[in-house]
């Protein structure tokens, strides 16, 4: 199932300028619809993306390329915090934190395509970055629901970039499968 999402109700295009530059109104895509057929209990996503630069004074704290969640309660999300250059996963059911794993990266290089996958099944979580060693965790609960797939959203800023590709199973891919399709 391929979809393309925007926040206005019509299709972007390139902004042309003549000799400066013009900033884009952020985007933050949450959809409901498609959130019908995630499933709470288990599942495997994957997205491919890219950042945009920062200035080098800036840090923007933690980036969410997507989330699949039920508010601020229940939810799977990867995210890059750019302050430490890691690469973090968190797993939450009824705002009480169930797996997470975190690990340096060096750096987010700027344009270039990254990609990440996330499983998620109780007492089995996994996410990898690129390539990567896969983080596990083997203890804790799916989230209780999900109601909403966001796309783009920060901590305090929107994902500076492009999220190129997602996907979604509905059945908990094993960490080699996993590590596989992100190398």
């Amino acid at each position: 199932m391929h979809h393309q999402f925007e926040q206005n109700g019509h299709s972007s295009s390139i902004i042309i300028t003549s000799g400066s530059t013009v900033t884009r109104a952020a985007e933050v895509v949450t959809n409901t619809v498609m959130a019908a057929s995630i499933s709470a209990a288990q599942g495997t996503i994957f997205s491919r993306f890219s950042i945009r630069p920062h200035p080098a004074d800036v840090d923007i704290g933690q980036l969410y390329p997507w989330s699949v969640q039920h508010g601020d309660s229940d939810y799977v999300r990867p995210s890059i915090d750019t302050a430490s250059w890691s690469f973090k996963y968190e797993v939450t059911s009824g705002s009480d934190p169930q797996a997470s794993g975190e690990t340096a990266v060096g750096s987010i290089i700027p344009f270039t395509q990254y990609q990440i996958g996330v499983g998620y099944l109780v007492n089995s979580f996994a996410a990898v970055l690129s390539d990567h060693a896969a983080l596990t965790d083997i203890a804790g609960v799916a989230p209780s629901s999900i109601d909403e797939v966001e796309f783009g959203k920060g901590g305090s800023e929107e994902l500076n970039g492009w999220l190129r590709e997602w996907s979604y199973y509905d059945f908990r891919l094993t960490n080699a499968v996993i590590a596989e399709k992100v190398s």
